[in-house]
């Protein structure tokens, strides 16, 4: 089980994984019956009052995204909200002119789609830390942190991440899950075994968090 103030960020690579739609599905039902040392087949959904699908009956939050080749699944005992984003060279001009504020087109300037890509996985991920969905990330000119704490994610070149959670001080791990066939399976794992899959080397390094100003940190992109 996820100790208080940890979040695990789990990252499947899609082109490498069998877990195209919708078989996605399976790849988060793992993740977190891993976490929960139960089957993932058993575990139930819900969607909570704004959209954001939650847990029934179990003490873990979740977060999960996907774009290009990547999928990201964040674990966590708080409320989280993860986004990942693969960079475009072209259309994300339209999109800033109607969904950024003034403010936030302003701190990204001419610093190109890598920038926007950044500041608009942040807004996801405060978002659905806040429990709702991307419907109201477009229709939110200035998203608050109220309390969140933001966090980017280094995961790949070529994509913009972001996590946020309730909790002051988290802990963030980034793993990679990686299908691979199971030989020997120790007690306690049979969560991770039915899934043929395993995760690999914790890549704490990938992370690089700030605490939450409650104002906007779009300049320090």
């Amino acid at each position: 089980m996820t100790a208080a103030g940890q979040v695990d960020v789990w990252v499947v690579h899609l082109r490498a994984a069998p877990v195209r739609p919708p078989a996605r599905r399976g790849f988060l039902r793992c993740v977190l019956g891993l976490h929960l040392d139960e089957d993932p087949a058993a575990l139930r959904f819900a969607a909570g009052r704004n959209g954001k699908p939650h847990l029934v009956g179990r003490a873990l939050e979740f977060s999960a995204s996907s774009s290009g080749d990547l999928a990201l699944c964040a674990v966590s005992r708080e409320a989280v909200g993860v986004d990942v984003e693969q960079v475009r060279r072209d259309g994300w001009q339209a999109v800033a002119r109607c969904y950024l504020s003034a403010g936030e087109r302003e701190a990204i300037g001419r610093h190109g789609p890598e920038a926007f890509y950044r500041a608009w996985t942040r807004r996801e991920a405060l978002v659905k830390a806040r429990g709702g969905t991307l419907a109201h990330a477009l229709r939110e000119r200035r998203t608050p942190h109220d309390g969140l704490t933001l966090h980017v994610l280094d995961i790949a070149d070529g994509y913009a991440a972001s996590l946020a959670v309730r909790h002051g001080r988290p802990s963030v791990r980034v793993r990679e899950w990686s299908p691979r066939p199971v030989q020997a399976v120790p007690a306690g794992v049979a969560a991770e075994a039915s899934c043929a899959s395993a995760p690999r080397a914790i890549l704490p390094e990938l992370v690089r968090g700030s605490p939450s100003t409650g104002r906007s940190t779009l300049g320090t992109l």
